[in-house]
């Protein structure tokens, strides 16, 4: 179906017009109340990549989320490397394995740290001054 479509040449302005209008309200309907918008998702992951990009449409939404998910990826990685560099600094400097609340502390500082305050903490406080800070009430 897809392919006849391609095939076909472009709709007049009315034609067009009423398949917009038919696209937009399509996802909204569907046979004893629910709506074809699941349904509509499940077959546009079923399609493989070269049908894909082969629509424009689907091809910019497609790169989009990519793009998206890699920031959100790289991001989520870049926070639990700092969480996880804060947490092996502190228990090697403490000689000994961090409780699950100071573990949790260490957890909320890492999120809000970038990776020049975080280099800086550990390379310029003592111990006692880390602790204090990873584990502090502003921590959260």
């Amino acid at each position: 179906m897809v392919e006849e479509l391609r095939r076909r040449r472009e709709p007049r302005n009315e034609q067009r017009a009423e398949l917009y209008a038919v696209m937009q309200v399509l996802p909204e309907l569907a046979p004893s109340g629910g709506t074809w918008r699941k349904e509509i998702r499940m077959r546009v992951q079923e399609l493989d990549e070269q049908s894909i990009l082969a629509s424009e449409t689907l091809r910019e939404v497609f790169e989009q989320g990519f793009e998206q998910g890699f920031k959100k990826g790289f991001e989520q990685g870049r926070r639990q490397g700092t969480e996880a560099m804060l947490r092996g600094v502190l228990a090697r400097r403490l000689r000994r394995e961090l409780s699950t609340a100071e573990q949790a502390a260490v957890a909320n500082r890492a999120s809000s740290l970038d990776d020049p305050q975080a280099a800086a903490a550990v390379f310029e406080l003592d111990t006692e001054a880390l602790l204090a800070w990873l584990l502090g009430p502003d921590a959260e």
